[in-house]
């Protein structure tokens, strides 16, 4: 038995050597260099359409504050000597001054705290659901603002101010969403 698995061994160290011995090849590479890759930017701007915009209108006055020292970059909605009932509308505009196409736009408001805030109802036109904006290109979006007539006496939101934010959100990404090419 000892035998025979000396002899298994020595057959099988001739073959591996054998075989060793038979294969030989060839090799080359190369290599590719300078090589990049970079992302783009998504951003987003919110701008009136004017620097100074005034609409007596609104509720007695609304300033697009955009005169050139004060508006840097963002709309400002100023609402005046307001009363319950009145009710008006704005406009914003959403420009992507990015190199991405901006993607499912969402606009949502955010109002400080307070009996006037929790009172008031901005609400938005809803121009950008599924809206997609180029580089370099615009989107208007209206915005309303109220201050609703409830019935009830409201004297207590009497020379009250409230502020509020329009946010505004978007993505960038390829369509595919595979990353496969």
């Amino acid at each position: 038995m000892k035998t025979i698995i000396k002899s298994l061994v020595l057959v099988m160290a001739v073959a591996a050597v054998a075989g060793g011995a038979t294969y030989a090849y060839f090799s080359a590479s190369a290599t590719s260099t300078g090589n990049t890759f970079s992302t783009g930017t998504l951003k987003i701007s919110i701008d009136g359409n004017d620097c100074t915009h005034h609409n007596p209108g609104f509720f007695g006055g609304v300033m697009y504050n955009h005169d050139w020292d004060d508006c840097h970059g963002s709309a400002k909605i100023d609402v005046n000597n307001a009363q319950p009932g009145n009710c008006e509308t704005g406009k914003i505009t959403v420009k992507n001054t990015g190199s991405l196409t901006a993607r499912d736009l969402t606009i949502a408001p955010s109002k400080d705290n307070g009996a006037l805030c929790d009172a008031l109802n901005i609400t938005t036109d809803n121009s950008l659901s599924g809206v997609t904006i180029a580089p370099d290109k615009s989107q208007d979006v209206s915005v309303r603002v109220c201050l609703p007539n409830d019935g009830t006496d409201q004297s207590t939101l009497q020379g009250k101010t409230c502020s509020f934010s329009l946010n505004v959100g978007a993505k960038a990404y390829d369509n595919d969403n595979t990353g496969t090419h």
